[in-house]
């Protein structure tokens, strides 16, 4: 069986994304998701929520490819800078901060595109199941592609502790 996720080496500072992430959670973050890049002319007020939740909703279908403006409050953030190395690499469109608290656990769907994740807060209790692989990625500083065009789903099983990742919709 061909795995559904790899392994990106990267080297990412987990420590200091975790404090950028929770200041953001602690502004913007009521509905567990923070949009970080938005379409041009989004006025400023919906930038953090333009794009977050499904990409179909409400006969609306949204193209991540629109998603091409960082959001300007994180100008010279440590997100910025991890927004650029993966741009070197990879085209994206949507990125997102996507909390998952205890006890959660997400629907069954698939996705339009790939995606690529940076675990930032998570234990042994987080899992993904990708067609029917369980999967847990490590808060280890690398970047995980997996493969959400197939059927999957989010899990935290743990009873108070919040599963934080940073999310890129690849092109």
């Amino acid at each position: 069986m061909v795995s559904n996720y790899s392994k990106l080496n990267y080297n990412f500072d987990v420590d200091r994304l975790a404090v950028e992430s929770l200041e953001l959670f602690e502004k913007y973050g009521s509905s567990g998701q923070i949009s970080l890049k938005h379409r041009e002319n989004t006025d400023k007020e919906s930038q953090w929520d333009d794009g977050i939740g499904s990409a179909i909703g409400e006969g609306q279908f949204l193209n991540t490819k629109e998603y091409i403006v960082l959001n300007e409050m994180l100008k010279g953030s440590y997100i910025e800078a991890i927004h650029n190395t993966i741009e070197k690499d990879y085209n994206f469109g949507r990125m997102r901060l996507m909390k998952l608290t205890g006890r959660k656990c997400m629907s069954l769907h698939t996705d339009m595109e790939k995606r690529i994740h940076i675990p930032i807060t998570t234990n042994e209790n987080c899992l993904m199941i990708v067609d029917d692989e369980i999967i847990h990625m490590p808060a280890d500083g690398n970047a995980y592609l997996v493969n959400t065009k197939k059927r999957h789903t989010a899990l935290n099983s743990n009873k108070d502790f919040d599963r934080i990742h940073l999310m890129f919709d690849l092109i």
